[in-house]
């Protein structure tokens, strides 16, 4: 069986390029531009990682992984962001208990290894 990941970025170039990228890659992907229909699409289905775009149109992302903690706390949460590497951000991030925080500039190789390490189970800000 594939892992199951749900991208969740408001823009498309970003969702579709990924989408197709981890889909090469043996995943089974789905991709979403909101946030609105999330929690919905996670209720009725099983996926074993969300890629999260940080600065969502809808909403704030830390918002979004601050409810994804409290509803679906096994569910590992990678975000993705187009800030780069603001410390605050990050450091937030991590209180929250984001699994990853990668920037959208990062090559796709070291992305998709990013992603392998979380599905592996390896998260030093979860403890394990």
């Amino acid at each position: 069986m594939k892992q199951r990941i749900l991208i969740v970025d408001d823009e498309d170039i970003i969702g579709e390029t990924l989408k197709a990228y981890l889909e090469t890659h043996d995943f089974e992907v789905s991709f979403m531009t909101d946030a609105v229909e999330l929690v919905l699409k996670l209720d009725s289905e099983v996926y074993h990682l969300v890629i999260l775009d940080l600065a969502l149109a809808d909403t704030d992302g830390l918002e979004v992984l601050e409810m994804l903690n409290l509803r679906f706390q096994q569910l590992p949460v990678l975000i993705l962001t187009g800030m780069g590497y603001d410390d605050e951000l990050m450091n937030e991030a991590m209180r929250l208990r984001a699994d990853g925080y990668v920037s959208k500039t990062m090559a796709l190789p070291h992305l998709l290894a990013e992603v392998r390490r979380i599905l592996r189970g390896i998260n030093p800000a979860k403890g394990n």
